[in-house]
């Protein structure tokens, strides 16, 4: 081993790397969960469940709401693409499907299909 020493603090500005998760929060989310929740205590998302059935040929182990909750979030975010709208979603795509109490969150090539 050489004895090189290595200093992070550059130019005034330290870097410091941990193996602890920060993830950003989107800006959109918040309307969106209080979207879910209108849904959920008004009964929309009752009505949705009950009424409306899809052959699940496509859908897999997704539920139409998953999907509903999906372009909810989709559209309030205002993002122009879906791919942008799945980048952020990544962080928080547990937190957004709580709010139906769902488990899983449909993958970007499955909502492709919309």
């Amino acid at each position: 081993m050489s004895d090189i020493q290595f200093n992070p603090t550059v130019a005034g500005i330290e870097l410091t790397a941990t193996d602890q998760s920060n993830p950003v929060v989107p800006p959109w989310l918040a309307e969106v969960l209080l979207l879910g929740e209108y849904w959920r205590r008004t009964g929309l998302l009752d009505r949705l469940r009950t009424q409306v059935k899809v052959n699940r040929g496509r859908m897999g182990q997704y539920e139409v709401c998953d999907f509903v909750l999906l372009l909810l979030a989709y559209a309030v975010s205002g993002l122009a693409t879906l791919q942008r709208f799945f980048e952020q979603l990544e962080s928080v795509k547990s937190v957004l499907m709580s709010v139906w109490q769902r488990q899983q969150c449909p993958v970007a090539s499955t909502s492709v299909a919309f």
